[in-house]
């Protein structure tokens, strides 16, 4: 079996705060769940999620470090997983519907992808 390339991305943010557990973006606070936006034709895949991310918050993207990139699958789509982190001494501002959440509320946004960092064989 053939996969197509994903037209669409995922990923999140994760602060650290020099007091406690780290926190992750998300958008949508009653069902939690991972940035999701489709790749712009003129843009790459990390170029599309940086826009995203740059668009939905004030963090200055200077200061992400990328931490990881796995493939996730959703339903019948191969989709790319981008994870940064930000050091932070307080939490940056988010535009409306997106959230900061704990790695404990995300217990739904992390079922809803089937992570992987090698290849499945067809």
């Amino acid at each position: 079996m053939i996969t197509q390339i994903s037209k669409n991305v995922t990923g999140t943010v994760m602060v650290n705060l020099p007091d406690g557990a780290p926190k992750f973006l998300v958008y949508n606070d009653e069902n939690p769940s991972f940035l999701l936006t489709n790749v712009i034709e003129e843009r790459t895949m990390l170029g599309s999620i940086l826009l995203y991310i740059k668009k939905s918050s004030s963090i200055h993207l200077e200061n992400l470090s990328l931490m990881e990139l796995s493939n996730t699958r959703d339903e019948d789509e191969n989709l790319p997983f981008f994870l940064f982190q930000l050091e932070a001494s307080e939490l940056p501002e988010l535009q409306p519907g997106f959230y900061w959440k704990k790695a404990s509320e995300l217990v739904v946004a992390f079922q809803k992808f089937k992570m992987s960092t090698t290849k499945d064989e067809d």
